[in-house]
């Protein structure tokens, strides 16, 4: 990946009336992302997980 284009998603701390609310908006948020969006997304939480 090139890491200069990396764009950066910055956390957003929302209250929801349920969980049910939490997950829907989890899940639009997710398709609301470019298919390589997500795969930046997913390559960032497999770096944390286990390192380069």
């Amino acid at each position: 990946m090139n890491e200069s284009r990396t764009r950066f998603i910055t956390p957003i701390v929302t209250r929801f009336a349920s969980h049910a609310e939490a997950e829907a908006a989890d899940r639009a948020w997710w398709r609301s992302l470019t298919p390589l969006e997500r795969l930046r997304q997913l390559e960032l939480a497999r770096l944390y997980s286990y390192g380069p």
